[in-house]
């Protein structure tokens, strides 16, 4: 087999300047509040005994404001409600990374967290020892609310921390959002911290069960007063999402696809969704708590709904099992053409047992949706990760089978490129595929339709691959670039499935060097030959594994030059 090798990457090598730049201001802005906080224990009120603790509570408060700035945050990032919307006006807002900025604060409030708690604990003691008030350290840990609140929102993190590890959270879901649940409590338990009033100007106690004397003798930050602002926002989006966002749909159809893949669909109802978003699925025959996203691989011009989803973990596997019974093998189905398609399916097999019932819960926003922003858009699929290419791939077949024009978009031309272990992982795939290349055979040269051109990367080709693609090389002139797609069952089909085929791993900085040298994006549409013009932007949309997304975004800044940029973007969940 053909490949690549890829080169070693350091930590930082997948980082844009945007990730720099952003890293760096969030970082700055903690170091000024600790430092704020760490100035304002000298310059501000007295504290009659805590004064005397010196660096423990200097520590401890100039870690509480970072630390608040972390709480206010925190659930801005999952509120993808008000992001999608915003997003129809304000097209820079970067959906695919909200969940990374969730983990950044997650990991900054927990390193401002464990300071802060370290210094409350040495201060508790110093107060006890030195006499400085007349608690005892163990009272302050257990009957006041500073200490109780603490220690509630101490066992919540370690809960919500550990259950959030990636190789929990991928063999174990539901043991994730049980743990995650408790959010709730962590965040009542940060809202009332301040509430036994430990920080104040007098040495006797006071709580906010004496409104008149805590709200003069108490000098703490009140942070709660700014704390609540997203946390109320994503309340009443949780709430907005229960009554208008989730849907109870009845399935279908559940198609087999090889390699452990089931096909699900659904009945559309009153569902609006562009091509390329994605959807939370529940379904409370395997789990009442388990929402899954899933990429949308339907099209908006399909009479129904329909996700792709891989056996890969316990509710997938759990899922496969109860639809076990209900699938209709994904051989049995014909012709790309929906209306042809669907009648397959009946006739395949009619559908005689009741079908569970799913709740899903969106559609939600992702960067898949630029692509019509883009003169030259370059999409980009590994594995399971084709999906959300399936839908978007599927409104272009839409579009220049019926003509149909889309308001605003300046598209002109697709590079779709997939990466599979073998074909016969996705042949619910090749037909999309295959129509794609026809109707692009059949347009005309004068026709200024968009056009599409897909290019396979078969990475694990059985013998009967290698043989094909090496009779298709001879074909050729033994350039190797241009394949015939097979039946894998060798089958005989109703039509020749063209297709670039390749052997091996893509290389991506030849392929984006290539893009950008002999693709025009000008006004111009006499052309799409030539070289680029202008400060052009050639967008890069990207769905599959880690690694490979750093390949493609290292290829992506080698191939800007000061004319053309190659802007990243990878769907993320």
């Amino acid at each position: 087999m053909v490949g690549v090798k890829i080169p070693e990457q350091n930590l930082f090598s997948s980082w844009t300047w945007k990730s720099f730049l952003f890293i760096t201001v969030f970082h700055l802005l903690h170091i000024t509040l600790f430092i704020y906080g760490w100035v304002n224990i000298t310059s501000g009120p007295p504290m009659p005994g805590l004064s005397k603790l010196s660096t423990s509570i200097k520590l401890s408060r100039a870690a509480a404001l970072p630390l608040s700035l972390d709480l206010m945050l925190l659930l801005l990032p999952m509120c993808r409600i008000s992001a999608t919307r915003l997003r129809l006006l304000i097209k820079w807002i970067p959906l695919e990374v909200s969940a990374w900025f969730h983990r950044q604060i997650a990991y900054t409030m927990l390193f401002y967290a464990v300071v802060h708690t370290a210094s409350h604990f040495v201060n508790f003691y110093l107060i006890e020892k030195d006499h400085l008030r007349p608690e005892k350290a163990m009272q302050i840990h257990y009957t006041q609310a500073a200490g109780i609140t603490g220690h509630i929102m101490i066992f919540c993190m370690v809960i919500i921390y550990t259950f959030a590890h990636e190789n929990i959270r991928r063999q174990a879901f539901e043991a994730f959002q049980w743990g995650h649940r408790l959010y709730i409590i962590f965040l009542f338990a940060a809202w009332t911290h301040g509430a036994g009033c430990f920080v104040r100007n007098t040495v006797e106690p006071y709580y906010i069960t004496d409104p008149k004397n805590y709200w003069a003798h108490c000098v703490g930050y009140q942070s709660w007063r700014w704390e609540t602002w997203f946390s109320v926002l994503y309340i009443l989006e949780r709430l907005y999402a229960h009554f208008y966002y989730h849907r109870r749909v009845g399935v279908s159809t559940v198609l087999l696809h090889p390699s452990n893949v089931l096909e699900i669909r659904f009945d559309k109802g009153g569902m609006n969704y562009r091509a390329g978003q994605w959807i939370f699925v529940k379904c409370p025959a395997v789990s009442n708590i388990q929402w899954h996203p899933f990429s949308i691989s339907s099209c908006p011009y399909d009479s129904y709904v329909s996700v792709h989803i891989r056996q890969a973990g316990d509710f997938t596997k759990d899922f496969r099992d109860l639809f076990n019974d209900r699938v209709t093998p994904a051989y049995d189905i014909g012709d790309f053409d929906p209306s042809v398609r669907a009648a397959s399916i009946i006739q395949a097999r009619p559908l005689t047992q009741e079908m569970p019932e799913i709740i899903i819960e969106g559609p939600y926003g992702s960067p898949a949706e630029d692509m019509f922003g883009n003169e030259v858009a370059v999409l980009i699929g590994a594995g399971i990760g084709v999906t959300p290419w399936a839908s978007v791939l599927k409104s272009l077949w839409h579009l220049r089978d019926h003509k149909i024009s889309k308001a605003g978009h300046r598209l002109r031309r697709v590079e779709f490129i997939w990466t599979c272990r073998d074909l016969t992982m996705f042949e619910w795939f090749q037909n999309l595929i295959t129509s794609l290349n026809e109707q692009s055979l059949a347009l005309k040269s004068s026709d200024k339709s968009i056009r599409v051109s897909c290019h396979t990367y078969i990475t694990r080709p059985t013998d009967a691959e290698k043989s094909a693609y090496k009779s298709n090389q001879e074909a050729v002139g033994g350039h190797g670039r241009v394949g015939t797609m097979f039946d894998p069952h060798h089958i005989t089909t109703k039509r020749q499935q063209y297709n670039n085929v390749h052997i091996g791993r893509p290389n991506f900085k030849t392929i984006f060097r290539d893009i950008r040298d002999n693709f025009n994006i000008a006004t111009d549409n006499s052309s799409l030959r030539g070289r680029l013009r202008g400060r052009d932007q050639i967008g890069v949309n990207f769905c599959g594994p880690k690694s490979m997304a750093r390949d493609v975004r290292l290829a992506c800044t080698e191939a800007t030059t000061a004319n053309v940029k190659f802007r990243f973007t990878k769907e993320a969940f």
